[in-house]
Protein backbone atom coordinates (compact mmCIF):
# COMPACT_ATOMS: atom_id res chain seq x y z
CA UNK A 1 0.00 0.00 0.00
CA UNK A 2 1.36 3.19 -0.87
CA UNK A 3 0.51 6.17 1.32
CA UNK A 4 1.25 7.87 4.23
CA UNK A 5 -1.29 7.95 6.77
CA UNK A 6 0.04 5.85 9.98
CA UNK A 7 -1.57 2.97 11.46
CA UNK A 8 -2.12 2.82 15.44
CA UNK A 9 1.52 1.86 16.71
CA UNK A 10 1.70 -0.81 19.59
CA UNK A 11 2.84 -0.82 22.84
CA UNK A 12 5.95 -2.80 22.28
CA UNK A 13 7.02 0.51 20.06
CA UNK A 14 5.97 3.05 22.07
CA UNK A 15 8.01 1.71 24.61
CA UNK A 16 11.27 1.61 22.57
CA UNK A 17 10.40 4.70 20.96
CA UNK A 18 12.39 8.38 21.75
CA UNK A 19 10.48 11.19 23.03
CA UNK A 20 12.53 13.85 21.43
CA UNK A 21 15.20 12.82 19.34
CA UNK A 22 13.95 12.22 15.39
CA UNK A 23 15.56 8.59 13.99
CA UNK A 24 16.73 6.24 11.72
CA UNK A 25 15.05 3.44 10.82
CA UNK A 26 17.10 0.49 9.34
CA UNK A 27 16.14 -1.18 6.54
CA UNK A 28 17.47 -4.52 7.35
CA UNK A 29 13.92 -6.74 7.76
CA UNK A 30 15.93 -9.11 10.57
CA UNK A 31 17.92 -6.39 12.12
CA UNK A 32 17.33 -6.80 16.16
CA UNK A 33 17.09 -3.09 16.84
CA UNK A 34 15.66 -1.28 13.91
CA UNK A 35 15.66 2.42 14.97
CA UNK A 36 19.01 4.51 15.56
CA UNK A 37 19.34 8.12 16.58
CA UNK A 38 19.56 10.01 13.12
CA UNK A 39 22.88 11.33 12.99
CA UNK A 40 24.45 8.53 12.49
CA UNK A 41 25.57 6.83 9.15
CA UNK A 42 25.51 3.07 9.98
CA UNK A 43 22.84 0.96 12.22
CA UNK A 44 23.99 0.25 15.91
CA UNK A 45 22.76 -3.28 15.49
CA UNK A 46 23.75 -4.97 11.72
CA UNK A 47 26.20 -2.00 10.74
CA UNK A 48 24.01 -1.97 7.64
CA UNK A 49 24.13 1.72 5.85
CA UNK A 50 21.38 4.29 7.40
CA UNK A 51 21.92 6.41 4.08
CA UNK A 52 19.89 3.95 1.28
CA UNK A 53 21.35 4.33 -1.89
CA UNK A 54 22.82 7.92 -1.06
CA UNK A 55 20.21 9.94 -0.79
CA UNK A 56 17.10 8.53 1.42
CA UNK A 57 16.83 8.12 5.26
CA UNK A 58 13.96 5.77 6.67
CA UNK A 59 12.27 7.92 9.22
CA UNK A 60 9.47 5.97 10.51
CA UNK A 61 7.38 3.24 9.90
CA UNK A 62 3.79 3.63 7.98
CA UNK A 63 2.83 0.40 9.06
CA UNK A 64 3.43 -1.88 11.70
CA UNK A 65 6.74 -3.53 11.03
CA UNK A 66 5.34 -6.68 12.76
CA UNK A 67 2.52 -6.82 10.71
CA UNK A 68 2.02 -9.48 8.05
CA UNK A 69 2.41 -9.26 3.96
CA UNK A 70 5.79 -9.41 1.62
CA UNK A 71 6.17 -5.28 2.16
CA UNK A 72 6.89 -2.57 4.58
CA UNK A 73 6.53 1.20 3.86
CA UNK A 74 8.05 4.14 5.34
CA UNK A 75 7.94 7.42 5.32
CA UNK A 76 11.30 8.64 3.93
CA UNK A 77 13.87 12.11 3.52
CA UNK A 78 14.76 12.41 -0.10
CA UNK A 79 18.41 14.37 0.03
CA UNK A 80 19.13 13.74 -3.90
CA UNK A 81 18.66 16.86 -4.71
CA UNK A 82 22.28 18.79 -4.72
CA UNK A 83 19.94 21.85 -4.76
CA UNK A 84 17.89 20.98 -1.93
CA UNK A 85 17.91 23.16 1.19
CA UNK A 86 15.78 20.72 3.07
CA UNK A 87 14.95 16.93 2.82
CA UNK A 88 12.21 15.97 0.41
CA UNK A 89 9.32 13.63 2.16
CA UNK A 90 8.56 10.61 -0.14
CA UNK A 91 6.96 7.14 1.00
CA UNK A 92 9.54 3.80 0.25
CA UNK A 93 8.51 0.33 -0.37
CA UNK A 94 10.47 -2.03 0.43
CA UNK A 95 10.02 -6.18 -0.59
CA UNK A 96 11.32 -7.23 2.48
CA UNK A 97 9.57 -10.49 3.33
CA UNK A 98 9.83 -12.37 0.54
CA UNK A 99 12.09 -12.68 -2.29
CA UNK A 100 10.88 -15.42 -4.81
CA UNK A 101 10.82 -14.90 -8.80
CA UNK A 102 6.87 -14.11 -8.76
CA UNK A 103 6.73 -11.47 -5.86
CA UNK A 104 10.03 -9.75 -7.52
CA UNK A 105 8.43 -9.87 -10.92
CA UNK A 106 4.92 -8.28 -9.40
CA UNK A 107 7.61 -5.66 -7.62
CA UNK A 108 9.49 -4.60 -10.70
CA UNK A 109 6.00 -4.05 -12.68
CA UNK A 110 4.50 -2.05 -10.17
CA UNK A 111 7.59 0.26 -9.98
CA UNK A 112 7.26 0.09 -14.31
CA UNK A 113 3.63 0.66 -14.36
CA UNK A 114 3.58 3.61 -11.87
CA UNK A 115 6.61 5.30 -13.39
CA UNK A 116 4.82 5.47 -16.65
CA UNK A 117 1.64 6.07 -15.49
CA UNK A 118 1.93 8.53 -13.00
CA UNK A 119 3.84 11.02 -15.54
CA UNK A 120 0.06 11.04 -17.26
CA UNK A 121 -2.25 11.36 -14.02
CA UNK A 122 -2.07 13.47 -10.88
CA UNK A 123 -4.34 10.98 -9.70
CA UNK A 124 -1.60 7.95 -9.35
CA UNK A 125 1.41 8.49 -6.92
CA UNK A 126 3.92 9.68 -9.09
CA UNK A 127 7.42 7.46 -8.94
CA UNK A 128 10.32 8.69 -10.71
CA UNK A 129 12.76 7.05 -13.47
CA UNK A 130 15.24 6.14 -10.59
CA UNK A 131 12.96 5.18 -8.18
CA UNK A 132 13.04 1.72 -8.36
CA UNK A 133 16.62 0.09 -7.21
CA UNK A 134 17.60 -2.36 -5.00
CA UNK A 135 19.86 -2.45 -1.89
CA UNK A 136 22.89 -5.26 -1.10
CA UNK A 137 22.74 -5.66 2.72
CA UNK A 138 25.27 -7.36 4.55
CA UNK A 139 26.29 -10.58 4.88
CA UNK A 140 25.17 -12.41 8.19
CA UNK A 141 26.99 -15.28 9.54
CA UNK A 142 27.72 -18.02 6.57
CA UNK A 143 24.50 -16.75 4.32
CA UNK A 144 24.94 -14.53 1.19
CA UNK A 145 24.59 -11.16 1.13
CA UNK A 146 20.31 -10.56 0.77
CA UNK A 147 19.03 -8.13 -1.71
CA UNK A 148 16.34 -5.87 -0.99
CA UNK A 149 14.05 -4.24 -3.55
CA UNK A 150 13.34 -0.82 -3.19
CA UNK A 151 10.30 1.49 -4.84
CA UNK A 152 10.45 5.14 -3.93
CA UNK A 153 7.01 7.20 -4.51
CA UNK A 154 6.12 10.65 -3.85
CA UNK A 155 3.92 10.93 -0.55
CA UNK A 156 0.14 11.22 -0.72
CA UNK A 157 -1.22 14.17 1.95
CA UNK A 158 -4.45 13.64 3.09
CA UNK A 159 -6.58 10.03 4.54
CA UNK A 160 -7.54 6.90 2.40
CA UNK A 161 -11.31 6.79 2.06
CA UNK A 162 -11.11 3.86 4.74
CA UNK A 163 -9.86 6.18 7.35
CA UNK A 164 -11.91 9.09 6.19
CA UNK A 165 -15.45 7.26 6.24
CA UNK A 166 -14.42 5.81 9.64
CA UNK A 167 -13.62 9.75 10.99
CA UNK A 168 -16.30 11.81 8.97
CA UNK A 169 -19.14 8.96 8.55
CA UNK A 170 -21.05 8.39 5.06
CA UNK A 171 -20.30 10.59 2.44
CA UNK A 172 -23.00 12.50 0.37
CA UNK A 173 -24.78 11.60 -3.31
CA UNK A 174 -22.93 14.98 -4.53
CA UNK A 175 -19.70 13.79 -3.17
CA UNK A 176 -20.22 10.51 -4.65
CA UNK A 177 -20.31 11.95 -8.06
CA UNK A 178 -17.50 13.84 -7.40
CA UNK A 179 -15.48 10.86 -6.51
CA UNK A 180 -17.20 8.44 -9.21
CA UNK A 181 -15.85 11.00 -11.63
CA UNK A 182 -12.55 10.89 -10.25
CA UNK A 183 -11.79 7.32 -10.18
CA UNK A 184 -13.22 6.64 -13.63
CA UNK A 185 -11.21 9.00 -15.28
CA UNK A 186 -8.03 7.70 -13.24
CA UNK A 187 -9.19 3.84 -14.67
CA UNK A 188 -9.63 5.19 -18.14
CA UNK A 189 -6.06 5.54 -18.00
CA UNK A 190 -5.50 2.45 -16.30
CA UNK A 191 -7.26 0.10 -18.54
CA UNK A 192 -6.32 2.26 -22.01
CA UNK A 193 -2.77 0.60 -21.31
CA UNK A 194 -4.11 -2.50 -21.42
CA UNK A 195 -3.52 -3.00 -17.48
CA UNK A 196 -6.19 -3.54 -14.60
CA UNK A 197 -5.41 -2.62 -11.22
CA UNK A 198 -7.35 -5.35 -9.41
CA UNK A 199 -7.75 -4.32 -5.74
CA UNK A 200 -10.15 -0.65 -5.80
CA UNK A 201 -11.29 -0.81 -2.13
CA UNK A 202 -11.86 2.35 0.21
CA UNK A 203 -8.08 1.53 1.56
CA UNK A 204 -6.63 1.82 -1.86
CA UNK A 205 -7.64 4.97 -1.90
CA UNK A 206 -6.23 8.75 -0.84
CA UNK A 207 -7.82 12.00 -0.34
CA UNK A 208 -5.49 14.85 -0.65
CA UNK A 209 -6.53 17.54 1.20
CA UNK A 210 -7.76 19.68 -1.82
CA UNK A 211 -10.34 16.98 -2.71
CA UNK A 212 -8.10 14.99 -5.11
CA UNK A 213 -8.34 11.54 -4.84
CA UNK A 214 -5.69 8.80 -5.88
CA UNK A 215 -5.50 5.66 -6.70
CA UNK A 216 -2.88 3.48 -5.01
CA UNK A 217 -1.44 0.04 -4.17
CA UNK A 218 -0.37 -1.10 -7.76
CA UNK A 219 1.10 -4.12 -6.21
CA UNK A 220 -1.49 -6.80 -8.24
CA UNK A 221 -1.80 -4.64 -11.52
CA UNK A 222 -1.59 -7.08 -13.96
CA UNK A 223 -2.29 -7.51 -17.66
CA UNK A 224 -5.35 -6.66 -19.58
CA UNK A 225 -8.12 -9.55 -20.54
CA UNK A 226 -10.63 -8.22 -23.54
CA UNK A 227 -14.09 -10.31 -23.13
CA UNK A 228 -15.68 -10.87 -26.41
CA UNK A 229 -19.27 -10.54 -26.12
CA UNK A 230 -22.14 -12.17 -28.89
CA UNK A 231 -25.19 -10.15 -29.98
CA UNK A 232 -26.68 -11.60 -26.70
CA UNK A 233 -24.01 -10.01 -24.21
CA UNK A 234 -22.53 -13.15 -23.52
CA UNK A 235 -19.07 -13.70 -23.44
CA UNK A 236 -17.51 -15.78 -26.02
CA UNK A 237 -13.84 -15.67 -25.37
CA UNK A 238 -11.76 -14.24 -23.39
CA UNK A 239 -8.25 -12.37 -24.41
CA UNK A 240 -5.14 -11.57 -22.87
CA UNK A 241 -3.54 -7.74 -23.69
CA UNK A 242 0.44 -7.92 -24.55
CA UNK A 243 1.93 -4.89 -25.36
CA UNK A 244 -0.19 -2.21 -27.38
CA UNK A 245 -1.44 -4.19 -30.23
CA UNK A 246 -4.75 -4.66 -30.90
CA UNK A 247 -6.72 -6.67 -33.46
CA UNK A 248 -10.22 -7.01 -34.54
CA UNK A 249 -12.51 -9.74 -32.68
CA UNK A 250 -11.07 -13.16 -34.85
CA UNK A 251 -15.07 -14.50 -34.28
CA UNK A 252 -16.23 -11.62 -36.00
CA UNK A 253 -19.60 -12.15 -33.86
CA UNK A 254 -18.97 -8.64 -32.26
CA UNK A 255 -18.10 -5.03 -32.86
CA UNK A 256 -15.62 -4.63 -30.27
CA UNK A 257 -11.91 -4.46 -30.59
CA UNK A 258 -9.80 -7.06 -28.80
CA UNK A 259 -6.48 -8.46 -29.08
CA UNK A 260 -5.98 -11.32 -31.57
CA UNK A 261 -3.63 -13.13 -28.81
CA UNK A 262 -3.53 -16.44 -26.89
CA UNK A 263 -6.83 -17.06 -24.41
CA UNK A 264 -5.30 -15.76 -21.07
CA UNK A 265 -4.58 -18.13 -18.63
CA UNK A 266 -5.97 -18.18 -14.62
CA UNK A 267 -4.18 -15.49 -13.03
CA UNK A 268 -0.93 -16.99 -11.37
CA UNK A 269 -1.25 -14.08 -8.73
CA UNK A 270 -4.82 -13.83 -7.54
CA UNK A 271 -5.56 -11.06 -5.50
CA UNK A 272 -8.72 -11.14 -3.45
CA UNK A 273 -10.40 -8.37 -1.40
CA UNK A 274 -13.42 -10.07 0.38
CA UNK A 275 -16.29 -8.02 -0.40
CA UNK A 276 -14.87 -6.17 -3.20
CA UNK A 277 -13.35 -8.88 -5.53
CA UNK A 278 -15.94 -9.89 -8.55
CA UNK A 279 -17.15 -13.03 -9.22
CA UNK A 280 -15.01 -14.03 -12.41
CA UNK A 281 -11.43 -12.23 -10.71
CA UNK A 282 -12.10 -15.13 -7.64
CA UNK A 283 -12.12 -17.12 -9.96
CA UNK A 284 -8.90 -15.91 -11.72
CA UNK A 285 -10.12 -14.12 -14.84
CA UNK A 286 -10.21 -11.06 -14.16
CA UNK A 287 -11.28 -8.41 -16.76
CA UNK A 288 -12.01 -4.54 -16.86
CA UNK A 289 -14.94 -4.82 -15.82
CA UNK A 290 -13.87 -6.40 -12.31
CA UNK A 291 -12.07 -3.08 -11.63
CA UNK A 292 -16.13 -1.61 -11.79
CA UNK A 293 -17.70 -4.17 -9.79
CA UNK A 294 -15.23 -3.37 -7.21
CA UNK A 295 -15.31 0.15 -7.42
CA UNK A 296 -19.35 0.06 -7.15
CA UNK A 297 -18.68 -2.05 -3.68
CA UNK A 298 -16.15 0.63 -2.89
CA UNK A 299 -19.15 3.35 -2.75
CA UNK A 300 -21.78 0.73 -1.01
CA UNK A 301 -19.38 0.95 1.71
CA UNK A 302 -18.35 4.99 1.28
CA UNK A 303 -22.49 5.55 1.17
CA UNK A 304 -23.63 2.62 3.92
CA UNK A 305 -21.21 3.16 6.36
CA UNK A 306 -21.22 -0.90 6.03
CA UNK A 307 -18.77 -3.41 4.23
CA UNK A 308 -20.05 -4.94 1.62
CA UNK A 309 -19.82 -8.45 3.06
CA UNK A 310 -22.53 -7.44 5.98
CA UNK A 311 -25.41 -7.05 2.76
CA UNK A 312 -27.15 -9.95 1.96
CA UNK A 313 -28.35 -10.90 -1.89
CA UNK A 314 -31.60 -10.93 -3.68
CA UNK A 315 -32.17 -14.69 -4.26
CA UNK A 316 -32.46 -13.75 -8.22
CA UNK A 317 -31.09 -16.07 -10.09
CA UNK A 318 -29.73 -16.30 -13.56
CA UNK A 319 -28.87 -18.87 -16.44
CA UNK A 320 -25.48 -19.67 -16.95
CA UNK A 321 -23.33 -16.88 -19.51
CA UNK A 322 -19.70 -18.45 -19.69
CA UNK A 323 -17.95 -19.11 -16.62
CA UNK A 324 -20.38 -17.52 -14.65
CA UNK A 325 -23.35 -19.64 -13.30
CA UNK A 326 -26.31 -18.46 -11.87
CA UNK A 327 -25.64 -18.69 -8.47
CA UNK A 328 -23.76 -15.63 -8.50
CA UNK A 329 -26.30 -13.31 -9.88
CA UNK A 330 -28.08 -12.04 -6.61
CA UNK A 331 -28.44 -8.02 -6.03
CA UNK A 332 -26.64 -6.97 -2.95
CA UNK A 333 -29.10 -5.33 -1.03
CA UNK A 334 -28.20 -2.22 0.03
CA UNK A 335 -30.63 0.83 -1.09
CA UNK A 336 -32.57 0.32 2.55
CA UNK A 337 -29.41 1.75 4.06
CA UNK A 338 -29.34 4.31 2.03
CA UNK A 339 -32.35 5.69 0.88
CA UNK A 340 -31.21 8.85 0.30
CA UNK A 341 -29.15 8.08 -2.52
CA UNK A 342 -31.26 9.07 -6.27
CA UNK A 343 -32.83 6.26 -8.20
CA UNK A 344 -30.31 7.03 -11.20
CA UNK A 345 -27.14 7.25 -8.63
CA UNK A 346 -28.34 3.84 -7.20
CA UNK A 347 -29.03 2.32 -10.39
CA UNK A 348 -25.92 3.04 -11.86
CA UNK A 349 -23.73 1.35 -9.00
CA UNK A 350 -26.26 -1.89 -9.28
CA UNK A 351 -24.99 -1.63 -12.70
CA UNK A 352 -21.19 -1.40 -11.93
CA UNK A 353 -22.11 -4.18 -9.28
CA UNK A 354 -23.65 -6.84 -11.99
CA UNK A 355 -22.62 -9.90 -11.19
CA UNK A 356 -21.79 -11.07 -14.75
CA UNK A 357 -19.25 -8.58 -16.49
CA UNK A 358 -21.29 -8.51 -19.86
CA UNK A 359 -23.82 -6.50 -17.62
CA UNK A 360 -21.09 -3.91 -16.44
CA UNK A 361 -20.65 -0.24 -18.11
CA UNK A 362 -18.02 -1.09 -20.97
CA UNK A 363 -17.08 2.90 -20.60
CA UNK A 364 -17.90 4.49 -17.21
CA UNK A 365 -16.84 7.64 -18.07
CA UNK A 366 -19.47 7.90 -21.12
CA UNK A 367 -22.34 6.21 -18.74
CA UNK A 368 -21.54 9.35 -15.99
CA UNK A 369 -21.75 11.93 -18.69
CA UNK A 370 -25.07 10.42 -19.66
CA UNK A 371 -26.49 10.45 -15.84
CA UNK A 372 -25.12 14.15 -16.44
CA UNK A 373 -26.51 15.31 -19.15
CA UNK A 374 -29.90 14.17 -18.11
CA UNK A 375 -29.57 16.62 -15.06
CA UNK A 376 -28.93 13.85 -12.31
CA UNK A 377 -25.01 15.36 -11.55
CA UNK A 378 -24.92 18.68 -10.27
CA UNK A 379 -20.99 18.63 -10.71
CA UNK A 380 -18.75 19.92 -13.60
CA UNK A 381 -15.91 17.85 -13.41
CA UNK A 382 -12.42 18.61 -14.45
CA UNK A 383 -10.19 16.22 -15.30
CA UNK A 384 -7.03 16.13 -13.47
CA UNK A 385 -4.52 14.89 -16.14
CA UNK A 386 -1.29 16.38 -16.07
CA UNK A 387 -0.01 18.68 -18.35
CA UNK A 388 3.08 17.48 -19.65
CA UNK A 389 4.56 18.58 -22.94
CA UNK A 390 5.02 15.18 -25.30
CA UNK A 391 0.93 13.97 -23.91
Amino acid sequence: MTTNQKEPTTSAQLATQPTTQPASYCINPKCQKRQNPDHLGFCQSCSNPLWINGRYRLVEPLRDLEQPGNAEIFEVEDWGLETAIEAAPKVMKVLAHNNNPESVRLFRQEARVLTWLSQKHSGIPRVEPDGYFTVKLKKSSKKSARVLHCLVMEKIEGLSLEMQLANQGTISEQVALNWLHQLADILALVHQNGLLHRDIKPSNIMCHPNGQLVLIDFGAVREETIACFDRDLRIISIFALTGRSRGHCPYRLCQCVSPINKPAKQDIAQVISMGYAAPEQIEGHALPQSDYFALGRTFVHLLTGKHPIEFAKSLQTGSQTGSQTGSQTGKLLWRSEAPWVSKPLADLIDELMAPLPEQRPRNLLKRLQRLKSRGKSPLQFRSPLRRLAGF
